[in-house]
């Protein structure tokens, strides 16, 4: 399982490397979803992360990130969040990745 580790109410940049059948696949026509949970099941996310979100600069090989914002992190500490990234291709596919723990750590100083 991959992990994210942000700290609450910290504007943070998140890399993601795609990859599909052991290459960087890539990502220039893909539609992407990044969304965050409490649990697989919750109807709601917490965090989303649509398309326009997402800078595709590097996509053709496989690399794309977005910024998590300080209200996307005024999360409660803690390390039972989730995190999934889907992929919607032109064709109609869709390819979820592996879960993503994500862990909010306490912030010190709170502003």
């Amino acid at each position: 399982m991959n992990e994210l580790v942000i700290k609450q109410k910290e504007s943070k940049p998140v890399r993601l490397i795609v990859t599909k059948g052991g290459e960087r696949a890539d990502l220039t026509d893909v539609t992407l979803l990044f969304q965050i949970k409490r649990r697989k099941g919750d109807a709601t996310a917490l965090v989303t992360k649509e398309d326009d979100d997402f800078n595709k600069t590097d996509a053709a090989n496989g690399l794309v990130w977005f910024v998590l914002s300080q209200a996307d992190t005024n999360l409660a500490p803690g390390s039972g969040y989730i995190g999934e990234l889907q992929c919607t291709y032109l064709d109609g596919t869709v390819d979820k990745s592996e879960d993503i723990r994500v862990i909010v750590q306490q912030a010190v100083i709170m502003e």
